[in-house]
């Protein structure tokens, strides 16, 4: 069964891509989807082998190398497969979608917009790609995940991201029909003020 962990690692550059990587190859996901990336992601591939991909969404202050722009990546020990991007804008921050394949499987990593409506829109938008069976994943910045018609919301029990004493379910996957989520933990790293969301897709889809 393909495992997929989606984790926002909240601009990890340096000794901290240092850190994800090391987290990731404990895990070893068939595919690992980053929410707010940075350029020096790339680098995973020299770390852990694989393939690697990096769309930049906006410029980032403070100048850092290997960390200018923000944006999304993919990351696959094997090899990714049918990779597109796709601008969903958004204000403050422009939003961009992320997809591959897994075998069948069309997967779509996503950062929503904190507005509700920009953030509905950005869902409606990718879920709009007409690849089937699709799974949406990622933070979602909604607590509790999010609601599409047509769409079977996967947002594992615990929580995801503290905000002060409370613990909020931000990242969460949407199933399309011919989606079947066996598996959906939230793990903890250390490492980004999200925890990583571990999917186990029956192997089936």
């Amino acid at each position: 069964m393909p495992t997929l962990l989606s984790w926002n690692v909240a601009g990890a550059a340096h000794d901290r891509l240092d850190a994800v990587a090391s987290f990731v190859r404990g895990v070893a996901p068939d595919l690992l989807l980053l929410q707010e990336a940075v350029e020096d992601s790339r680098r995973l591939t020299s770390i852990l082998g694989g393939d690697v991909r990096f769309v930049p969404a906006f410029p980032r202050s403070g100048g850092v190398p290997g960390a200018t722009a923000e944006g999304m990546a993919l990351w696959s020990p094997t090899g990714l497969h049918d990779v597109e991007s796709a601008a969903l804008g958004g204000w403050p921050w422009p939003r961009v979608a992320l997809r591959c394949r897994v075998g069948r499987l069309a997967v779509c990593n996503l950062h929503l917009s904190h507005l509700p409506w920009q953030r509905q829109a950005q869902l409606r938008a990718a879920a709009a790609h007409p690849a089937r069976p699709l799974l949406l994943a990622g933070d979602f910045n909604r607590p509790g995940g999010a609601r599409l018609a047509g769409f079977r919301a996967v947002v594992p029990s615990g929580w995801s991201f503290r905000c002060g004493p409370l613990g909020l379910r931000l990242d969460a996957a949407l199933a399309s029909p011919g989606v079947a989520v066996t598996a959906a933990t939230y793990l903890t790293s250390g490492v980004s003020d999200h925890r990583p969301m571990l999917l186990t897709v029956a192997a089936d889809v």
